[in-house]
C-alpha cells in the first residue's frame, strides 16, 4: 500500500458528508491511477464502502458507523490536515 502513505502529502482537503467523507488531492500525475488501484483493493476487503472516484478526489460513504470507521482506518489522512 505504498500509495496510501504518499496520499497525506497530496491531500488538499477533507470534506465531511452526511454519510462519509470526500478527500481532494493535488493533481499529481499518478494520483488518479493510484486512487483507482486503492479503490479496487478496498472494494474487495470492504464491500460496505461506497467508493466514488471523482476528478482529483475520492468519496467514501456508507451506512451507519462508516464515518467512525473511516476516521480510524485513515487516521493519517486526517492528521495531515
Amino acid at each position: 500500500m505504498r500509495w496510501v502513505r504518499r496520499w497525506p502529502r497530496c491531500l488538499k482537503t477533507v470534506r465531511e458528508l452526511a454519510n462519509g467523507f470526500e478527500f481532494s488531492f493535488s493533481p499529481e500525475p499518478r494520483t488518479a491511477e493510484l486512487t483507482a488501484e486503492w479503490a479496487d483493493s478496498e472494494r474487495l476487503c470492504c464491500p460496505f464502502f461506497n467508493i466514488e472516484i471523482l476528478s482529483n478526489s475520492l468519496r467514501l460513504t456508507g451506512g451507519e458507523g462508516i464515518k467512525e470507521f473511516i476516521r480510524a482506518e485513515l487516521a493519517g489522512w486526517f492528521q495531515a490536515m
